[in-house]
C-alpha cells in the first residue's frame, strides 16, 4: 500500500512538473508571437506616432490588460511626454508631462526597471493623478522602461481596473515589447538625423561649387544666406561686410523681406552688436 502511495505522489509530481513545462512553453509562444508583431509594425511603419499607437495595441492585447499609456523622454525638459494611449487617453497626447522621479512611471524611468502595484495604485505615495485619463477606474498599474543599451528612451504602462498581480510572463512580456519600441525608436532618430546630416552636406556643397565658380560675390552671398537660414532654420540671416573708407557694416545680403531693415543707416564698426 505504501508503495502505491509513493508511486501515486510521484505521478501527480510528474504530472504538475509537465503541466508547468506545457504552461511555460505556451508563455513562450506567446512571448515570442507578441515580439514578432512588435517587430512588424514597427518595421513596417515609417511614421513614429502610428507606430507607437500599434505598441499600445499590441500591449493591451498580449498583457490582457485594461489600459495602456506610451510616454517618451524629453531630454531637452527632462520630462516624459505622453505619445500614444488607448482611447481612454487620446485626448491628453502630448499635454501630459511627468518628471523622471515624478509618479510611478517617473519612478520606473528613474530606476531603470520595472515597478508593478497589485492595488490600490492611485493610493500609493509615488503616485501622480492624472483626472482628464480616468485614473481612479484602475487598480493595478505596471509600468517599464524603454531602455536602449541601458539608455531611457521613454516608459510604457499597463494598467487593470481590478486588483491584479502582475506575472513573470507579463513583465516579461511588456519588457519584451519595450525593448522592441525602444530600438524602434533609436532607430527612427538615428535616421532622422542621418537625413539632417545629408541636408547639410548638400547644401555646403553647393555653397562650395558656388565660390569655386565664376558666380558674381553679390549672388554667391545670396546663395549663402539663402541657405544657411534653411539648413539652420533662420527666419532672417544676413550678411554684412566692412567698408573700411567709411568703417560701416554693410548689408551685402539678407533674407529680410522688410525693405526698412534693408536701407536703414548702416552701423559704425564697434557700434550694437
Amino acid at each position: 500500500m505504501r508503495e502505491i502511495d509513493l508511486r501515486d505522489r510521484a505521478l501527480e509530481e510528474a504530472q504538475r512538473m509537465l503541466d508547468d513545462l506545457r504552461r511555460e512553453a505556451s508563455e513562450r509562444r506567446a512571448e515570442a508571437e507578441a515580439l514578432r508583431q512588435v517587430a512588424e509594425a514597427t518595421g513596417s511603419s515609417f511614421d513614429l506616432e502610428d507606430m507607437l499607437r500599434h505598441a499600445v495595441d499590441i500591449a493591451l492585447k498580449v498583457t490582457g490588460t485594461d489600459s495602456c499609456q506610451l510616454y517618451l523622454f524629453d531630454k531637452k525638459t527632462n520630462e516624459l511626454v505622453l505619445r500614444a494611449a488607448d482611447e481612454t487617453g487620446q485626448t491628453m497626447i502630448g499635454k501630459i508631462r511627468l518628471k523622471v522621479g515624478e509618479g510611478i512611471t517617473g519612478w520606473a524611468a528613474q530606476e531603470r526597471k520595472p515597478v508593478a502595484i497589485s492595488r490600490r495604485a492611485t493610493a500609493n505615495e509615488r503616485f501622480r493623478y492624472f483626472p482628464q485619463i480616468h485614473e481612479e477606474e484602475y487598480e493595478s498599474i505596471l509600468s517599464v522602461p524603454l531602455l536602449f543599451h541601458n539608455k531611457m528612451l521613454g516608459v510604457v504602462n499597463v494598467r487593470t481596473r481590478e486588483p491584479h498581480e502582475y506575472t513573470k510572463h507579463q513583465m516579461r512580456l511588456l519588457s519584451g515589447i519595450a525593448g522592441q519600441v525602444a530600438g524602434a525608436i533609436e532607430r527612427t532618430r538615428r535616421q532622422r538625423q542621418l537625413e539632417r546630416t545629408a541636408v547639410h552636406l548638400h547644401n555646403l556643397s553647393e555653397v562650395s561649387q558656388a565660390i569655386m565658380s565664376n558666380v558674381y560675390l553679390d549672388d554667391m552671398l545670396n546663395m549663402f544666406v539663402e541657405m544657411t537660414a534653411r539648413t539652420m532654420g533662420y527666419k532672417i540671416c544676413t550678411v554684412m561686410l566692412v567698408d573700411y573708407e567709411t568703417q560701416d557694416l554693410v548689408i551685402k545680403a539678407t533674407q529680410s523681406p522688410d525693405a526698412e531693415y534693408v536701407c536703414k543707416p548702416s552701423p559704425k564698426l564697434g557700434q550694437s552688436i
